[in-house]
């Protein structure tokens, strides 16, 4: 064995070994660790003899990482994106994150302020596309993505004509007043950080509709919004 340095990072090398870790310790230096035919010498061999674990010398990290990955990469920065994508796509499956999820009613584009929204319910549909990444320090990714969802909700409005959307599949008038129903297709985009103390933290940023259909307009509250005209005239009619 070389040094000093040497010698310590072998004793943490062997204490995982013998916790039942199989360590991978990459050296190139041949004299601290290997033997003549490139692997572990056989006198620190015999030091794990009894462990549970096991500990594979490599001269370079990068081929062996592409090498033991089950896809067969032969790009090291695709294969480090690719298991993102699979880890927050996991995550989103088996987690109930979606249930904190929903747009602003802003985000359905509404071209007239509807005087109620019920959002049913709000599904995404499974596909998760990355839009940029943005590599920093000490093995931190910035990665944007687009998710898509189907947003069921229900809509109150005045008795204007509000029916020729294409989010509506079902309509119907009560009380001088027009109540949709349908399924609005969105995407949010997010922003997660891969690395740091968690391997990955998710921020929501925006939604959009679908369709391409910009913001619209918010539920009518005169009495909170002063720039929303009043829709009754002083005799209580509708202008």
């Amino acid at each position: 064995m070389g040094g000093y340095r040497d010698a310590l990072v072998w004793s943490d090398v062997a204490r995982l070994a013998r916790k039942g870790r199989d360590v991978v310790l990459v050296s190139s230096d041949k004299r601290a660790f290997a033997g003549r035919d490139g692997s572990l010498s056989q006198a620190l061999s015999a030091e794990i003899a009894d462990a549970s674990g096991s500990v594979e010398l490599v001269p370079e990290f990068g081929p062996w990482l592409l090498a033991a990955l089950p896809d067969g990469s032969d790009d090291l920065v695709q294969a480090v994106v690719d298991a993102q994508d699979q880890e927050l796509y996991d995550y989103l499956v088996a987690s109930d994150v979606q249930s904190d999820l929903g747009p602003e009613v802003v985000d359905l584009g509404f071209a007239k302020s509807p005087l109620d929204v019920s959002m049913d319910e709000v599904e995404w549909g499974g596909t998760l596309t990355r839009i940029s990444t943005v590599a920093g320090p000490d093995g931190l990714y910035v990665a944007e993505y687009d998710l898509d969802f189907s947003i069921a909700l229900s809509g109150t409005f005045a008795p204007w004509d509000v029916r020729d959307d294409a989010w509506v599949t079902r309509s119907r008038e009560e009380l001088g007043r027009v109540i949709l129903e349908g399924e609005l297709q969105m995407v949010l985009r997010i922003t997660v950080l891969f690395g740091g103390d968690v391997s990955f933290s998710i921020e929501e940023e925006s939604w959009r509709r679908a369709d391409g259909v910009s913001s619209g307009l918010d539920v009518y509250r005169p009495e909170w919004n002063q720039l929303q005209t009043p829709l009754l005239d002083d005799s209580g009619h509708f202008w």
